[in-house]
């Protein structure tokens, strides 16, 4: 990617040289009209963006590099063959910037792919290559136009940009190329609809038109205070040498702080420069604007493709990146030409710096627009028109300062939970499904139709450890409009049909309490109307528990006396302590259950997690001695790999846990099983595969049944480090959950059109029997809880649609806040 960055935007940043050069060659050539051609460069490379980023996008990244490139080395050399100012624009400034436009902008949208947690280093160490590039390249092109003329000075070039482009399409590929089945439908206006991402495309192109305003005219203004022009290309040389250090050591910070946050602060300090430039008069004094300019415009350019990733999902990055670039080139097109007619307008660089400022400071302005409405477009229009004197840059000084004191504000417009959470398509799926049955509850959705994959639910007899979870989302919906009834979210006649349905569906499950052949999961369809049946349930439960093993019995199989345990079982548990409450500390009951449920907890600590963090799907003990038989999986890859799914219902089970008792071993332990989850994730989309060790030929299905599990638990956790004083775990956690939502969204959320009566696709129920790319009923309930779970911390409100997140974080921030009390999965389901 280096390597294209310095074909493309190295070579344009070296334009400088090219603007000194001609202006003094081709007749009746001016400041100004040179300039077009520079810009026409600057315009092109972003301009074909969205067709390029649309491209990537459906998996066709070699071919536009391929085109491009090969345009690209061929009008380079057709450079040197030009005699006339119309020639030039045509090689130089149309071929070469739109074949570019076909290597420089897919290259942005590989790198979050491969990148996630260290995005912005990524980006940094891409831009580099533009930096090198325009470094080295003004002081070579200097050099050999003094020794072998202007042809081969170009032929030279193009063979270096042959070679750089020929690595560059050998090592260039992307992560994984999505399945067809994988991809939501999502069509372009999806991004003119996604207010945060516009109008930091809005402000950046406003930025644009004075950004290269002085790396385009240094050498020019160097020549003017009597710099020889043997001299005077340095300070190109030294701007884009600083601009190196200033796109590398930048990505640390947005890692850091944010990306959003770090492009606030330079793109002031660049503002500053611009502001300082026209009082250079010494050539030592311009160098010093020229390296300070250099590295904040650098830190500012590189992070501009970061800023964009965290606001769209994955699947979207290419025309989302590109879609920028195609609005953003217009600024880059009129940006330099404008600043060549105001230097011949005004006759020095007065005016010229005090564009390239305003441009930069509007640009600011622009990201609080939402907030400052018909005032603040009066007053862009006023200083639009004010550009003639150094003076019009510095009134909006003081705004400039506020919008710096509102940073965190403008950041936070990066909204990262995803919207689709809160779609009222929820309410009508769950309803639509409760309600095709005139006697609900004879049998119970558990998954969709395999083959087709189609979304259409499959039914299983109310004896199915799934059965639950139907009837519990529909409570999950009553508790929402509990929360946000009568807002676009939910109306209150849905909330309150989904308590009915939910009612009905609850009532088949009680005849379970004493008598079913499942055996394990009996907490899952705790959901009933009646204190009575969860203390029957739990009552059923005590009595598949061995004291000697200290478990609870999954599964009556296998030979006396194996004894199997599966990982599932930690959120059934929970159940001990909900009956032991109802019982209250003077039945004899209460310490008996609450003894079983942290033995089996303490167990499963010991004899299901690996010493790395990761588990066991099954543990076989010997039921007359306790003794561990075996440790392996029945549904995972292999008996010493990581199923994905148990894995997420550990990190829940323990945190359960530790919320029920206070024991520190349990958070702990919440916490361990939580890193390996996240340290372990695919890192073009979050969403696991089935399990963390299958093959990774061919492409292993993913579970967003364990996204959304893992997603809940780890909510569920960062509130357990807000009780204990934990702010930045609990931020670290929050964050994770949010990244994991939003990919769930990108691959699994299916929309109205789509005709799944799921919620979600892309599950897993059992992938050695090929039940893979199918909703699951536990995948929507866990998914519908998350949504739930971030209205209860306050980090999403009730307001409506698009505008109902209310997210107090950008990505990479430490300082945030978390705010109420979360409650756990059996609570939830026996509402009554």
């Amino acid at each position: 990617c280096a390597c294209g960055g310095f074909a493309t935007f190295g070579f344009a940043n070296a334009f400088g040289v090219f603007q000194a050069y001609y202006q003094d060659r081709i007749p009746g050539a001016t400041q100004s009209t040179i300039a077009w051609i520079g810009s026409l460069q600057y315009c092109l490379i972003f301009l074909p963006g969205l067709p390029s980023g649309h491209m990537t996008d459906k998996g066709w990244l070699k071919l536009p590099l391929a085109i491009g490139s090969i345009v690209l080395v061929t009008a380079t050399f057709l450079i040197a063959e030009c005699k006339t100012l119309w020639q030039l624009i045509l090689c130089q400034g149309f071929a070469i910037g739109g074949a570019a436009g076909f290597v420089f902008p897919p290259s942005l949208t590989v790198v979050p792919q491969w990148f996630d947690k260290k995005r912005g280093r990524a980006y940094g160490l891409l831009a580099i290559g533009s930096a090198v590039g325009g470094t080295t390249l003004p002081i070579i092109l200097r050099k050999l136009l003094d020794s072998v003329g202007f042809e081969w000075t170009v032929r030279i070039l193009a063979f270096i940009l042959l070679a750089l482009l020929a690595i560059f399409n050998v090592l260039v590929r992307p992560r994984r190329t999505y399945h067809k089945h994988e991809l939501p439908k999502t069509h372009l206006v999806t991004l003119f609809k996604n207010k945060p991402y516009m109008i930091y495309t809005a402000a950046i192109t406003i930025v644009w038109l004075g950004m290269y305003t002085p790396l385009g005219f240094f050498d020019v203004s160097a020549q003017s205070i009597g710099v020889p022009p043997s001299r005077s290309f340095y300070t190109i040389v030294a701007a884009n040498a600083s601009s190196g250090v200033g796109r590398f050591t930048s990505g640390f910070w947005a890692d850091q702080l944010g990306s959003m946050n770090v492009l606030i602060l330079f793109s002031s300090i660049a503002a500053v420069m611009a502001i300082c430039w026209p009082y250079a008069h010494s050539f030592a004094s311009l160098l010093v604007v020229a390296i300070l300019y250099g590295f904040s415009s650098g830190a500012f350019i590189s992070l501009l493709p970061s800023a964009t990733s965290y606001m769209v999902p994955r699947h979207q990055l290419g025309r989302a990146i590109g879609l920028s670039g195609t609005i953003m080139s217009v600024g880059a097109l009129v940006g330099n030409p404008i600043s060549g007619q105001i230097l011949i307008v005004s006759g020095g660089f007065d005016a010229v710096g005090a564009w390239a400022v305003e441009r930069q400071i509007l640009k600011r302005e622009e990201e609080e627009k939402p907030k400052k409405g018909d005032e603040l477009a009066n007053r862009i229009t006023t200083k639009t028109l004010n550009i003639s004197t150094f003076g019009a840059a510095m009134s909006p000084l003081p705004f400039t300062v506020l919008s710096l004191a509102l940073a965190p504000l403008l950041a936070s417009a990066t909204a990262q939970i995803p919207i689709e959470l809160y779609s009222p398509l929820i309410p009508q799926k769950l309803l639509a499904t409760s309600q095709k049955f005139t006697s609900p509850g004879t049998t119970y959705p558990q998954w969709t139709t395999i083959t087709p994959s189609d979304g259409k639910w499959q039914f299983f007899k109310t004896d199915t450890w799934t059965s639950g979870f139907f009837p519990a989302s529909l409570m999950l919906m009553y508790e929402r409009g509990q929360k946000c009834g009568g807002s676009s979210l939910i109306s209150q006649q849905d909330a309150s049909t989904s308590l009915d349905e939910g009612r009905l569906w609850s009532v088949p499950l009680t005849g379970l309490e004493t008598n079913n052949t499942v055996k394990h999961d009996v907490g899952n369809p705790a959901n009933t109307t009646a204190a009575t049946h969860i203390k029957a349930f739990a009552a059923y439960l005590a009595g598949r528990f061995n004291p000697t093993v200290g478990c609870t019995k999954s599964w009556d199989i296998g030979t006396p006396p194996e004894f199997p345990v599966i990982i599932d079982n930690m959120i059934n548990i929970e159940l001990f302590f909900i009956a032991a409450d109802l019982l209250g500390p003077s039945d004899p009951n209460y310490s008996l259950y609450r003894f079983m449920a942290t033995s089996h907890a303490d167990h499963t600590m010991v004899n299901h997690i690996r010493p790395d963090g990761s588990t066991y799907h099954v543990v076989t003990y010997d039921a007359n001695t306790g003794a561990v038989l075996h440790q392996g999986t029945a549904q995972g890859y292999s008996d010493s790999s990581t199923w994905s799914r148990g894995q997420a219902w550990g990190m829940y089970g323990f945190t359960s846990m530790y919320n029920r008792t206070g024991n520190a071993t349990y958070l702990d332990t919440a916490r361990r099983l939580s890193t390996w989850y996240i340290n372990h994730l695919p890192e073009d989309n979050l969403v696991p595969f089935w399990d963390f060790n299958a093959p990774s030929t061919p492409t292993p299905p993913r579970d967003t049944s364990s996204a959304a599990i893992a997603s809940s638990a780890m909510l569920f956790l960062s509130q357990m480090e807000t009780r204990v004083g934990n702010q930045t775990g609990s931020d670290l956690w929050r964050d994770n959950a949010i990244s994991l939502l939003r990919d769930t969204v990108a691959l699994g959320f299916r929309g109205q059109n789509e005709g799944w009566e799921s919620i979600l696709s892309n599950g897993t129920a059992n992938n050695p029997n090929l039940n893979n790319n199918t909703g699951l009923t536990y995948g929507d309930y866990y998914f519908i809880k998350a949504g739930n779970m971030l209205l209860d911390m306050g980090l999403a409100n009730c307001s409506s649609g698009s505008g109902a997140i209310t997210n107090p974080y950008s990505p990479g921030s430490t300082t945030h806040k978390s705010a109420g009390k979360c409650r756990s999965l059996s609570v939830r389901n026996n509402r009554t």
